[in-house]
């Protein structure tokens, strides 16, 4: 079977689009794409998931006509590089845009955007979305939802592993040498913050390799203002977004302290708040990690990996492109293959990691017909 996964992260800059094949039942990615969002969807994006009620119906539902057309043609231009015609796709999942996950709100939810019945008929493939209000309305967090993708793909028995995705959001995921999933929740910030703040101050998408936050100093009252949100010291299960890690908590965080701070010295702060609240995770994790694989966008920053490998040594800290996975393409493969489940009539979700009451068959199936 061929399957499409498709998804963008919190950045909002781009559709991650992975061809996957299953053979024999086990996965290997065939063809990426990546198709650049718009930069006034971009901004919308942005603009509604950080206003306080998700602003009009009318912006949101527009949003989503429009990002299910910029999700198709993403589709199909992979399709079209990878030499292959619609006919050949068995599935998309399609992950979407996440613009609000809320699962401790009073009526929990959460809302990706990117309408699927617009990819399943410009496509002509069957596309399952709505991913996790399933989870949800079983007592879960919806998220993370990757972890059984790391534990079909990265698990071993010589060793116990974890793996951390670090894409606009950090997630975590311990893997035991049985091959089973001990935990995984989200553990923070990831590129989110870092990459807001240098939009705002250098004016470009993201501090490519980290070389602007190596210019900086870390300043050590605002890393603890900020390791002091009780989101951190909050058992799993537990999930997060840009909901609650956005410029205004950043703003929040820096207020009332020196207003002189350089902003290289912030960029640099942000960052060992990645590295910190993911390493202060994994101290806590029993059996403890003999190795830890990084995937997602972040793998890619090399000051990241650096720091995450002096704060966890002697464990070792590896990309997962190690084990032959690019980085950049896990999750969007992980939502192709959890199709091929909702497929198969298999679970799409790890109750030890959602705290959902049992496991259940993810997402809503949208013919093309």
């Amino acid at each position: 079977m061929r399957l499409i996964g498709l998804m963008s992260g919190t950045s909002a800059d781009g559709i991650d689009a992975a061809l996957l094949g299953i053979r024999n039942g086990s996965p290997t990615l065939e063809a990426v794409h990546c198709e650049p969002l718009p930069g006034r969807l971009a901004r919308q994006i942005r603009a509604i998931s950080r206003h306080p009620t998700g602003g009009t119906l009318d912006a949101a539902l527009t949003l989503d006509l429009q990002l299910g057309a910029c999700f198709a043609r993403a589709a199909l231009t992979l399709v079209r590089r990878a030499g292959l015609h619609p006919t050949a796709i068995h599935a998309i999942g399609l992950h979407g845009q996440t613009l609000r996950h809320r699962p401790k709100h009073r009526h929990p939810y959460s809302l990706q955007m990117a309408n699927a019945q617009r990819v399943a008929l410009e496509t002509g493939i069957t596309t399952i979305a709505d991913w996790r209000m399933r989870d949800i309305l079983l007592g879960g967090e919806g998220a993370p939802l990757v972890p059984l993708f790391h534990a079909e793909r990265f698990a071993s028995s010589q060793e116990t592993r974890a793996v951390l995705n670090l894409g606009g959001i950090a997630n975590l995921t311990l893997l035991d040498t049985e091959g089973r999933i001990v935990a995984g929740f989200d553990c923070g910030p990831a590129n989110c913050l870092m990459d807001a703040w240098t939009r705002q101050h250098q004016g470009c998408r993201h501090d490519a390799d980290g070389a602007w936050a190596r210019t900086g100093r870390v300043l050590p009252e605002l890393l603890a203002r900020m390791l002091a949100d009780p989101y951190f010291a909050a058992p799993p299960p537990k999930s997060t977004g840009l909901d609650r890690f956005n410029p205004n908590w950043l703003r929040q965080s820096m207020a009332r302290l020196d207003a002189s701070m350089a902003p290289a010295d912030v960029q640099r702060t942000l960052l060992e708040l990645t590295v910190e609240s993911a390493a202060a995770a994994l101290d806590g994790m029993t059996p403890a990690p003999q190795r830890l694989l990084v995937c997602g966008g972040g793998a890619h920053n090399g000051f990241v990996m650096e720091r995450l490998a002096d704060r966890l040594a002697p464990v070792p800290v590896e990309s997962t492109a190690a084990l032959g996975w690019d980085p950049e393409w896990i999750e969007a493969a992980a939502f192709a293959w959890l199709a091929h489940r909702t497929l198969n009539g298999e679970p799409g979700n790890a109750p030890t990691v959602t705290g959902a009451r049992r496991a259940g068959i993810m997402g809503a199936v949208f013919l093309p017909g």
